[in-house]
């Protein structure tokens, strides 16, 4: 059980669930374009104008790490993001020193989502709050965040969150998924799976 073997057959006995917040959060990482569709068609919508023109004017590094929090409508997501993203020199210290902190799931969720945009080269301290962090929901979505872009030396950790997530009793947003995911995005990447 501690070395990964991941195959067709692994995959088809684990329960993947369709609908579960890390089977959303991987939908978001993985399929950019659904996500762009998404996006223009919430421009179309008049809810958040004000607080997009807010965003868009921020460029101070930790204002814009304040704005990710469940108060940001959802709307304005991408946007923030995309101004995130456009300081990530300044910004990537400050949501990885938060993120060892702050549990809250819509900032674990923008986060990775960030992490991801941002084109992370050190991985070190993402894996280290995967493999530490005591909420399952973070390091669910971690390891989901590895499973999509972390190196292949990562993966035996996204094996071990999964198979520690998947004993736990009484998780409440399906945190197994998230390093099942992530095992199945290695799987591809790696060539185990037929893509």
């Amino acid at each position: 059980m501690d070395t990964p073997r991941l195959s067709q057959h692994f995959f088809d006995l684990q329960p993947f669930k369709k609908v579960s917040q890390p089977a959303l959060v991987w939908g978001m990482l993985t399929l950019p374009a659904t996500m762009e569709k998404v996006n223009q068609l919430s421009k179309q919508m008049n809810r958040g104008k004000d607080e997009a023109d807010f965003i868009s004017g921020l460029s101070d590094a930790a204002a814009l790490v304040e704005r990710m929090n469940e108060q940001t409508d959802k709307v304005n997501h991408k946007l923030l993001l995309d101004q995130l993203v456009k300081h990530k020199e300044a910004v990537t210290p400050i949501v990885l020193d938060k993120l060892a902190t702050d549990d809250e799931p819509v900032f674990v969720e923008l986060a990775v989502r960030y992490l991801h945009e941002a084109g992370i080269e050190d991985w070190e301290p993402i894996a280290k709050l995967a493999a530490e962090a005591e909420s399952a929901y973070k390091r669910s979505l971690l390891s989901l965040l590895l499973g999509v872009k972390g190196p292949e030396d990562k993966l035996p950790l996204v094996w071990k969150q999964y198979l520690d997530l998947k004993k736990q009793k009484g998780l409440q947003k399906d945190e197994e998924q998230g390093p099942l995911y992530g095992l199945m995005e290695y799987g591809y990447r790696l060539g185990f799976l037929d893509s």
